[in-house]
């Protein structure tokens, strides 16, 4: 073991963001009770470096970065259907994009340029960022992961 990140619960979702400084977690407060927040660790220290909180969101599931770390997906561990796309260096929400089927946004995945975002719950979801449209639909989504 090279570190540990002190939590008080589990997550549901960790991500490193792309430049390898951070670990982000999202999901279980404490014992099941769901947890709106995002923490961030800085890798180097353990240290937690912010928090990120949306009051819309009952709890984070999902989690996936722009291939350029600058942007955060977050989906929803609720029947809300929300995804927000945060600014990761700010901590501030830029968009939301909700799932007309309100399906929990367990998976989550940006396009290559960062132009798209597929989503996966209930149906898979190819979301046009700039619109936010829905601009495809594919299938069910079984599994916990949408990846390239």
């Amino acid at each position: 073991m090279v570190k540990v990140f002190e939590a008080s619960g589990g997550f549901y979702s960790v991500r490193w963001s792309p430049d390898g400084k951070y670990i982000v977690g999202a999901g279980i407060h404490s014992f099941g009770e769901k947890d709106r927040n995002i923490y961030v660790w800085d890798v180097v220290t353990g240290n937690e470096r912010k928090e990120f909180t949306d009051k819309e969101t009952v709890s984070a599931w999902g989690l996936s970065f722009s291939l350029d770390g600058r942007y955060l997906a977050v989906g929803s561990a609720d029947s809300s259907g929300l995804i927000s796309i945060w600014d990761f260096p700010s901590g501030e929400v830029i968009r939301k994009l909700k799932d007309p089927s309100e399906g929990e946004q367990r998976a989550l995945d940006f396009s290559p340029d960062g132009k798209y975002l597929v989503s996966g719950g209930g149906p898979i979801l190819l979301w046009d960022l700039e619109s936010r449209k829905i601009v495809r639909q594919f299938g069910i989504c079984h599994i916990d992961e949408v990846s390239k």
